[in-house]
């Protein structure tokens, strides 16, 4: 059979499974209200904040009890938006993560004009406890939090459906600097192996988020150097807030610059989330793609909404993402497709 044709039936098994799981019936046993992700008893769970210091902690005893209540909210507030970005896997939180856990992702794309497409990737982060879980060893076939200066939003995500064959070895070391609910920071030396020689790089990140009222600002700010290519910077500035006890809004600039390119490259995207349940959200997402050479100009839109749920023991999910792109090369005709999504988090919970 061709490698076509392997593929073919690949997206069609994947379409099945996830038929199959939309149809059976939801095991959340009770009401949505006592469920959602946003109500006030799920932000009591535990959030990635580190041990609390010494002067926090002497601080504390000396507040009052309105005081201590007030604090307790404000990361309350905070820590919602790490418990949805957790959810979805985000980009956000697995840079922060300090946990072992093995990733396994089964995707599948389909758009208009083009064929299906269908890839599996993995990764794994192995945190090392006897270094007060500081260090983590870093093993992916994927680079985390990397950007393609030459990729729209679309063609981004089209790059997770190669073959694992083409993508990038990353091996790396991370130590944690600094870990709390407000601050991270973090430093990583690896490895990238895609050819003979491999490519060494490091990277620093910085995180902070305060509460605004009922705002949250969240910034957070990379500095990378690769053998190869050279510096890289990533910026990322979020400004969210809670809307009710089921809906949460947020919008994200999200900024480039790479040294071995001309341009700066940038989204501007807004999203809202929707808890169904403890065990379902769903993210409606307007992201708007930008560069600035040859001239500052719109690249692409990319509507979207995803459905993501947890299926079975708290650790497997799947996604079910319809989307409509409006790309600048396209005339900015509308392009429909729709993604799919298996995914196991082993070790996360």
């Amino acid at each position: 059979m061709s490698s076509s044709g392997r593929r073919y039936i690949s997206v069609a098994i994947l379409y099945a499974v996830v038929a199959i799981i939309a149809l059976v019936p939801l095991w959340t046993g009770s009401s949505v209200l006592s469920q959602i992700v946003l109500s006030d008893a799920s932000a009591q769970a535990d959030i990635p904040a580190g041990p609390e210091s010494p002067e926090a902690s002497s601080k504390s005893q000396g507040d009052s009890i309105l005081d201590r209540y007030h604090r307790e909210l404000s990361e309350d507030i905070l820590g919602i938006a790490d418990r949805l970005d957790s959810f979805f896997d985000s980009d956000r939180t697995v840079a922060e993560e300090n946990r072992t856990r093995l990733r396994i992702k089964l995707y599948s794309l389909v758009e208009k004009g083009a064929k299906p497409a269908f890839d599996v990737r993995t990764s794994f982060r192995l945190s090392l406890p006897k270094l007060q879980k500081k260090l983590n060893l870093l093993i992916s076939g994927e680079p985390e939090n990397a950007l393609n200066p030459n990729n729209t939003p679309t063609e981004d995500r089209r790059e997770e459906f190669e073959s694992t064959d083409k993508q990038n070895l990353i091996l790396s070391l991370q130590y944690k600097l600094k870990e709390t609910l407000r601050r991270n920071i973090s430093a990583n030396v690896g490895l990238r192996f895609s050819r003979i020689t491999p490519v060494f790089y490091a990277e620093g990140r910085y995180r902070h988020q305060v509460k605004l009222d009922a705002w949250i600002f969240r910034f957070t700010q990379s500095l990378k150097w690769l053998t190869d290519e050279g510096l890289e910077t990533r910026t990322l500035i979020d400004l969210e807030r809670p809307v009710s006890n089921r809906f949460f809004f947020r919008t994200t600039a999200d900024g480039s610059w790479f040294e071995h390119r001309d341009g700066f490259f940038y989204n501007l995207n807004l999203y809202v989330f929707q808890s169904l349940s403890s065990r379902r959200v769903l993210s409606y997402e307007w992201i708007n793609d930008f560069q600035t050479r040859p001239d500052n100009r719109l690249e692409e839109i990319l509507l979207q909404m995803r459905y993501r749920q947890k299926i079975w023991r708290n650790w497997i999910f799947y996604e079910v993402s319809p989307r409509v792109t409006f790309p600048r090369d396209e005339g900015f005709s509308s392009i429909p497709g729709i993604a799919l999504k298996l995914e196991a988090i082993i070790g996360k919970y």
